[in-house]
């Protein structure tokens, strides 16, 4: 069974071209009003339970993992105003990205890295250039992770930017297909280290999407009564915006996870993944990767 979902992290607000999350526009509104994730219906592949007894099959003792990983900077020209990031930039996000996972005993190789000025691939929300994009810049296997930093990301269907958008992984892949070609993740290049972004410029929009590529769910997917498939992952009922302890599922046990790498906090209060989190990540690989 394929089950390739995309999972778009959305952005409220406009700004000389760049879109703001957290602390802009609209931020009063009830997340429940705003369009922040285009995700939709979840995968039904990877609806199994991990720690419930619903394990995916593989090998679920596995410790350790080495992802090569290649990023491509697309850019509409050469400044930071362009989305140009330059290897001190690159280094920095990278490094951010192998310190968030090493909790779970995954690490990034660095294979290479390339740097492309075309406007149109910078900024372009169309689905069908960004495959063109991916299907002349991708490498190595379907293991291999493939970063896009650009300008633009993309639309949500009410309208707001993303920060950020991956799909989820899927069986049976076949190489040289537009699923093969699809797989990678596009990051808005303002959320690095250092960027412009407000309350996402440290780098966790990349942790965030890799999540999705290592087949997680947002911690509020399922509300409170169906949650994300980990069972360690406490219950939420709407993704959270500020680092405040809150409770949205108060029958359930334990407070919102708003310092999850998969939530929407700002990037300064997330850092954690759940052992249930580390287990479902090395299920999906074994599943889909192997």
């Amino acid at each position: 069974m394929a089950f390739l979902k995309a999972v778009y992290l959305s952005v409220v607000g406009l700004a000389s071209g760049h879109v703001i999350r957290s602390d802009v526009a609209g931020r009063a509104a009830p997340a429940s009003h705003r369009d922040w994730c285009g995700t939709g219906h979840a995968p039904k592949g990877l609806r199994r339970e991990s720690g419930r007894g619903g394990h995916f099959p593989g090998n679920t003792n596995q410790s350790s993992l080495v992802v090569d990983t290649y990023t491509h900077v697309v850019a509409s020209g050469t400044t930071v105003a362009d989305g140009y990031l330059r290897d001190e930039t690159i280094s920095q996000q990278f490094a951010a990205l192998g310190a968030t996972y090493a909790p779970t005993g995954i690490s990034f190789n660095l294979a290479g890295v390339d740097h492309i000025i075309n406007p149109l691939w910078a900024t372009s929300v169309d689905p069908a250039d960004h495959l063109v994009m991916k299907k002349a810049l991708r490498k190595g296997s379907y293991k291999t992770l493939n970063l896009y930093y650009r300008l633009v990301v993309g639309v949500s269907a009410t309208g707001d930017d993303l920060l950020g958008r991956c799909p989820f992984p899927e069986d049976a892949v076949t190489p040289g297909s537009d699923e093969f070609y699809d797989d990678g993740c596009m990051i808005l290049s303002s959320t690095v280290p250092g960027g412009t972004m407000e309350d996402a410029n440290l780098g966790k929009t990349t942790t965030h999407e890799v999540g999705h590529r290592f087949g997680l769910f947002h911690t509020f997917h399922g509300g409170c009564l169906a949650g994300d498939e980990v069972s360690d992952t406490p219950a939420e009922d709407e993704p959270s915006f500020a680092c405040a302890a809150r409770d949205t599922c108060p029958d359930q046990p334990g407070l919102d996870p708003i310092n999850n790498n998969m939530d929407y906090s700002p990037d300064s209060c997330v850092s954690q993944f759940t052992p249930g989190q580390r287990v479902r990540i090395f299920e999906v690989w074994q599943l889909t990767r192997n």
